[in-house]
């Protein structure tokens, strides 16, 4: 795990080093164990130092900052190059089956200087070219520099675990593995992206794709790679190697479990490979609970250690649970808890390390787990994430199985669905069937049906007509297909809205921190697997969530967490430390910095906070956006002309 960085001038010129140092440093909390740099230009060798220097005068320069993770020696630093001295590479992220591949390169006569999954991708790719990215399971970013014709080939993983941002200025391509070591590059943006904005403000939405916040600063989307040349580095072209495009199975569900239970245990142990100890972020949830207890069973090392957020608030407190599964696991357990005044004064600290703005306060109880890892002496840690995205763990998921059962003509089992989904999961009709309208109602309909329910598509603390200055129109969610509603709603939460943004969080909270979060339920084996699956085996027909996933870890996971039908999920009391907190966001609304903001309609913005103000019990969601906006907007000198 670390970070990564580089330029490519334009043709006819060189790079700066100093311009490469600011890269480099703006990402030294993401491998702080070490560090590098290359650099190349036609005719001449490629040069390696520990000091941006060694760019002077040269077109191409590679920066790289190290966690040490696997083969700890000084023969796994970077940038690596191979043994021919034709491809050099800087990587974050973790190859799990490096070891197969390793042997597999042997078969072919390769040879190995090291014992690291770094020098194994890179031999990997000097093989099979971009073809290597489809037998990788792991977590990566990385770029990969061929010194006998100056291209540099880009990748990063099929879920986007791990980040890769890039820029062209001037004609110069710059990428990093940050947005904030890309804004200390002369003449980058720094100008908003309204459309981005506009998902952000409204929905929460913050992780789209090539999108981010700022204009002309892309992330490479996940499942992408990129070659660019020495000749032209402005001309980028992302493609696809890999999308979720499974065939249906006609598995049964004990067929299914037990395909599961090897799958669990397989990417359980290629996740724990590593030269330092393990721990596991554990909730009182399904997902961590297979983890720690698929681990358990697979254990040959002293104990390990686990680490929860426990919540203040009884309504979302999982002691009882975590307790059960530390007990049973015989893990060494940590409890965390969060002052809520901590959050205030420390927003600053938060919103620099996330990068972007972000929607929930869950990220700072994140924060805190993996500080307390830190302070442990611990640098990588597994958690669930993934599951519920891949496995249907969302009470939103039930309306798309009941729409699913109502565009198959199938009335009779919808209703009997329905019912049932909402008694045994706490829910009320009301509520599926609400999501279910969210579904269907399009344009027109959704403009009709928000105002008749006293909302807006446009919130009164916009300025709608700066959006629309700029070409954004008030609009609803994206709906799913009619032919696969819940296939289609999970591969939305996966790859454009849920799953993005708790990758990124998770990964700015960790890294900030020195630490490296591994996620087992995220192999294109296992997400590919659980697409495959028939509806009823994901949410079973008395509404079940992750009904497989319960089935499979019978027997493994404690009968009272398999048997739980509350959701509580990674949540935070944020009304409650929002509430605690007023008079710093007072300070932040009342600042130059937020009242220069042209999204806002600052008048409604005044009305909405006054209320607040008079009854902090009924705090709106949307403030913490605004907040967060404000400080990262002048933390970083955000335009929004």
């Amino acid at each position: 795990m670390c970070g990564i960085a580089g330029i490519v001038a334009r043709s006819g010129r060189t790079v700066l080093p100093e311009d490469l140092r600011r890269l480099s440093e703006a990402i030294r909390h993401r491998g702080p164990d070490d560090h590098g740099y290359a650099a190349w230009s036609a005719g001449t060798d490629l040069s390696f130092a520990k000091e941006p220097d060694v760019c002077a005068g040269m077109q191409t320069g590679l920066a790289h900052r190290r966690l040490a993770i696997i083969d700890l020696s000084p023969d796994g630093r970077q940038p690596m190059t191979s043994a021919d001295g034709r491809f050099t590479i800087v990587f974050n992220g973790e190859i799990y089956n490096y070891l197969e591949i390793r042997e597999d390169l042997r078969q072919l006569g390769c040879t190995f200087r090291t014992s690291s999954d770094t020098e194994v991708l890179l031999q990997a790719y000097a093989e099979w070219g971009a073809d290597c990215l489809t037998r990788l399971t792991g977590m990566w970013a990385f770029a990969i520099l061929d010194a006998r014709t100056g291209d540099l080939f880009l990748a990063r993983d099929p879920f986007g675990i791990k980040p890769l941002y890039y820029t062209s200025v001037g004609g110069a391509f710059v990428f990093a593995s940050e947005v904030r070591a890309l804004l200390t590059y002369p003449g980058a943006s720094h100008a908003i992206n309204a459309a981005a904005l506009h998902d952000y403000l409204r929905f929460g939405f913050t992780d789209r794709g090539a999108e981010t916040l700022i204009a002309g600063i892309h992330a490479l989307p996940a499942a992408h790679f990129l070659r660019l040349t020495a000749d032209d580095p402005a001309r980028i072209s992302p493609q696809r190697y890999w999308k979720l495009d499974s065939r249906p199975s006609a598995m049964t569900m004990e067929d299914a479990a037990e395909t599961l239970q090897a799958l669990m245990k397989k990417n359980v142990e290629l996740h724990l490979r590593s030269d330092v100890p393990v721990a596991i972020a554990l909730s009182g949830g399904l997902d961590s609970a297979a983890i720690v207890m698929t681990e358990q069973a697979a254990r040959a090392t002293p104990r390990t250690h686990t680490f929860s957020y426990i919540a203040d608030d009884p309504a979302l407190g999982e002691k009882h649970w975590i307790d059960i599964l530390a007990a049973q696991s015989g893990a060494v357990a940590h409890d965390v808890h969060v002052s809520p005044e901590e959050l205030g004064r420390k927003l600053d600290n938060i919103i620099t390390a996330a990068d972007e703005p972000f929607s929930t306060t869950s990220i700072f109880a994140q924060t805190r787990i993996f500080e307390t890892v830190r302070d442990e002496g611990i640098k990588v840690i597994l958690n669930g994430q993934g599951a519920d995205e891949a496995f249907a763990g969302y009470m939103p998921f039930l309306s798309s199985r009941l729409r699913a059962l109502l565009g198959a003509g199938h009335p009779i089992s919808a209703l009997r669905f329905l019912l049932a989904a909402s008694r045994n999961n706490g829910l009320s009709a009301k509520y599926i069937l609400g999501r279910l309208m969210g579904q269907l109602a399009h344009g027109w309909l959704e403009t009709t049906l928000r105002n008749l329910a006293g909302q807006s598509v446009m919130p009164p603390w916009l300025n709608a007509d700066w959006f629309d200055s700029r070409g954004i129109e008030p609009r609803g969610v994206s709906r799913n297909r009619a032919d696969a509603p819940l296939k289609d709603h999970l591969a939305h939460t996966m790859f454009d809205y849920t799953l993005p943004a708790i990758l990124r969080h998770t990964d700015r909270t960790s890294m900030a921190q020195s630490i490296e979060c591994r996620v087992p339920f995220l192999t294109t084996e296992m997400v590919s697997f659980a697409h495959s699956l028939s509806d009823e085996l994901l949410i079973a027909d008395d509404g079940t969530t992750k009904a497989v996933l319960r089935h499979a870890m019978r027997g493994t996971v404690p009968d009272e967490i398999i048997d739980r039908r509350d959701k509580i999920g990674f949540d935070t009391p944020q009304e409650k430390w929002m509430a605690a907190n007023m008079p710093v966001w007072d300070r932040i609304l009342s600042s130059d910095a937020f009242r220069s903001i042209p999204a806002f309609d600052h008048a409604g913005v005044g009305d909405s906070w006054r209320a607040m103000s008079e009854e902090p019990a009924r705090i709106d969601p949307a403030l913490w956006r605004w907040v967060n906006l404000a400080r990262w907007a002048e933390i970083n000198d955000i335009t929004f002309t």
